[in-house]
């Protein structure tokens, strides 16, 4: 039987791996290795939530952050979100809040990156009002024109962030590895909740992620990724600059492995239609309005490249603006 917590070797080599990449400060005791961003986020919901407890998603927002809340019973308040990723100034106002749960490395959906400014200005802020921030970087290790930023946890100083990371995005969903770093005072909390539902991932495939994060593998592997994905976004930018025109804006290209696009001829309620249509030439595309609290006022779509090769992605653009243009 392992730890609740994970085995020590992947945990050491987690808490090495975040120094080096993400500039995570943290030792190995406050890792814990869970299967999946989802089940760090319930675990962290149900450690903080009570009923009634207002808590902050950003808007557009991740759908597991509400549905975890909602079941906890949480008065959710969404601050919007721009080209910069989650608005803080429009935060001072918020009193109260038991949790925040943000994605700064690459806001979700939308696509912002946090600056630093707005980082110190959101850890001030939780600071101030005893908030606990819950920092999802589900594809923190994806940037193409600037390095990879800090973490938010790096900049905490007051043991007021959760950090999660995962593999899914760094290798495939089926590897049901992930990671949070917590607060040392939360640690044995969240380990008694995990070991009420789900003591631990599967020993041997921590073993074996742990040898590949030692070994040097999964550094180079990332960097070989990086490149391949950089090549697919550029595909897809230009096939939408070639096929839609300035019908269309791709907002959140600098990072990640997807792009929101949104269709300044459509309007919200023509999506649903839309996403038939191209389905029907086999093309697969998803509406962002199910990431918001309250229906986004542009038509969007959220479209992902990573499982694609490029030729693939420039025909399925071609027949994405065959029906965008059949129903403009």
């Amino acid at each position: 039987y392992a730890p609740h917590a994970g085995v020590d070797e992947l945990r050491q080599a987690v808490a090495g791996y975040l120094s080096r990449s993400r500039g995570v400060s943290c030792n190995a005791e406050q890792v814990i290795i869970v299967q999946g961003t989802q089940e760090a986020i319930d675990l962290s919901v149900r450690l903080l939530v009570n009923r009634g407890d207002l808590c902050v998603v950003e808007e557009p927002h991740y759908r597991g952050f509400r549905r975890c809340l909602l079941a906890a019973g949480a008065a959710i308040y969404g601050v919007e979100a721009d080209g910069q990723g989650l608005q803080t100034s429009r935060m001072r106002h918020i009193r109260g809040a038991r949790l925040a749960c943000v994605t700064p490395s690459h806001q979700f959906p939308a696509g912002g990156i946090l600056p630093l400014q707005r980082r110190l200005e959101l850890l001030d802020w939780a600071q101030h009002h005893r908030t606990m921030i819950l920092e999802d970087d589900y594809d923190g290790e994806f940037r193409y024109r600037q390095r990879p930023m800090p973490s938010l946890q790096s900049l905490d100083t007051h043991g007021t962030v959760i950090y999660v990371g995962t593999s899914s995005k760094i290798f495939f969903p089926a590897l049901r590895i992930a990671w949070m770093v917590v607060p040392a005072a939360l640690r044995e909390p969240l380990l008694t909740l995990k070991a009420m539902a789900d003591i631990w991932p599967s020993t041997l495939e921590q073993l074996a992620f742990a040898q590949l994060i030692n070994d040097g593998h999964l550094e180079r592997h990332i960097h070989k990724v990086r490149r391949l994905l950089a090549g697919k976004r550029t595909a897809l930018l230009t096939a939408v600059r070639e096929h839609l025109g300035n019908r269309v804006s791709a907002v959140g290209s600098d990072a990640g492995i997807h792009v929101l696009l949104r269709l300044h001829t459509l309007q919200p309620q023509q999506v649903p239609e839309l996403i038939n249509r191209c389905a029907a030439q086999h093309t697969g595309i998803y509406a962002a309005a199910p990431f918001y609290l309250q229906p986004p006022a542009a038509a969007e779509l959220i479209l992902g490249y990573s499982g694609l090769t490029e030729a693939q992605i420039r025909s399925g653009i071609k027949r994405l603006a065959v029906e965008v243009a059949a129903l403009s």
